[in-house]
């Protein structure tokens, strides 16, 4: 990579969100850009979360965000067919983004993961990562979209957007998830 904000993301995902991920402790993902270096105004988070099967099929289920119900499912053991479910998912963020306000001059890139804490060891921190005091939050209502789902025999991936950068959204609207689970976190200035 040619600057040094992607190289350090390339490092924080294929060395520590993948050490997370083979050892099957990652429950969940959150890529977060913020307008501050804090993070405690979020302007857009990507969710992804992480449960790990046993069984030999994969399944896709592409969920209405609205309903949170079904709207398509495939089953396959086809890894094939998963890599094109996920490309379809890829391109849907992708067109979703496009969509939305453009990002300020001064913006801030982090990434948080969340464990499962029955089989993550206590003081747990791949690489690049510290443990984190707390989440970055949004300070308005965000707007929320599920983007689907892609399971196979060993893990199963959820994927959701949430933004600010819609320009008609309700104003003053402070939002907290629930976040059980020990978080830790990587964080850079994006150019």
């Amino acid at each position: 990579p040619k600057c040094k904000t992607s190289s350090r993301l390339i490092d924080w995902l294929e060395k520590g969100v993948t050490e997370a991920l083979y050892k099957e402790y990652l429950k969940c993902l959150r890529f977060g850009i913020s307008s501050d270096k804090q993070g405690k105004n979020l302007i857009e988070e990507y969710v992804f979360n992480f449960a790990y099967q046993e069984d030999g099929e994969i399944r896709l289920q592409i969920l209405n965000s609205i309903k949170k119900s079904p709207v398509n499912t495939l089953a396959t053991d086809s890894v094939k067919q998963l890599k094109g479910q996920v490309c379809k998912m890829t391109r849907l963020l992708v067109a979703l983004t496009a969509s939305f306000d453009p990002l300020p001059d001064e913006k801030y890139v982090s990434v948080h993961l969340e464990y499962y804490d029955t089989r993550t060891p206590d003081k747990y921190e791949p690489p690049f990562f510290t443990a984190a005091r707390e989440l970055p939050g949004f300070q308005q209502r965000p707007f929320s979209m599920g983007l689907g789902a892609c399971q196979t025999k060993h893990v199963c991936i959820g994927m959701k957007a949430k933004t600010t950068a819609v320009s008609d959204l309700d104003q003053g609207y402070e939002y907290s998830g629930n976040h059980n689970s020990e978080t830790t976190h990587a964080q850079e200035r994006m150019p």
